[in-house]
């Protein structure tokens, strides 16, 4: 794929997930060591490997749909096992954060999306509120690197990589490990809904203990309106 069809790809995934005014961009500061993200937090969440990305892709509707229940299982899982409570959400099959809180019937700010970075040592998994854009320029401070390391995962990447998920319904947690950054307004909520895994089911707990099983580092990722 040349450089032009990589943009591309790239720029829908930002329009399905967060919408087209997606970042707000400033020259970087290294903060690298501040959150740690060159290290692994998420050692109290299993690794899910039931199956190759490319066995994943060539599977019928049906044993894929099998999958993604694995990879939910996987998700409660880590919470059962991290004595967290839990709400699952099924509802009507949703394509955006935003969305998914309206069918939920819930406000945008109890609903928070994740997103996926790509950066020079892997996926960063972000998560932040519905109606939130996120802010690169405020990631690289904890990150580190210049204008151009850190992007979103093309739709490409995320079904290669993230196969037992549905595109655009990576939960914080589950399937491989990632180094995760909550958003302080999500740290703080008494409850936040997440992706579960597919775009007909979510999941409600406390953004406290999002934090826990995750093991994330908390900041303020999210753009100044």
């Amino acid at each position: 794929m040349d450089s032009k069809g990589r943009r591309a790809t790239r720029s829908v995934q930002a329009r399905r997930l967060v919408g087209d005014d997606l970042f707000e961009d400033a020259p970087p500061r290294r903060l690298r060591d501040a959150l740690r993200l060159d290290h692994d937090p998420v050692s109290n969440v299993r690794s899910h490997r039931s199956t190759s990305s490319a066995a994943t892709l060539a599977l019928p509707s049906s044993s894929r749909k099998e999958v993604r229940a694995v990879a939910t299982t996987d998700l409660t899982s880590a919470l059962d096992e991290a004595g967290v409570s839990y709400e699952l959400l099924p509802h009507a099959h949703t394509e955006s954060a935003l969305a998914e809180a309206q069918a939920l019937g819930v406000s945008p700010d109890d609903v928070a999306k994740t997103l996926i970075v790509k950066t020079p040592e892997g996926y960063v998994r972000v998560v932040l509120p519905a109606s939130a854009r996120l802010d690169l320029r405020k990631l690289r401070e904890i990150h580190g690197g210049g204008r151009h390391a850190l992007h979103l995962a093309t739709e490409e990447d995320l079904r290669r990589d993230y196969p037992e998920f549905e595109l655009g319904a990576v939960p914080p947690v589950s399937g491989r490990r990632d180094p995760v950054v909550v958003d302080l307004s999500v740290a703080n909520r008494e409850s936040v809904v997440i992706e579960a895994g597919s775009h007909d089911e979510s999941l409600r707990l406390a953004g406290a203990d999002l934090v826990h099983v995750a093991g994330a580092a908390v900041t303020d990722i999210s753009a100044d309106d």
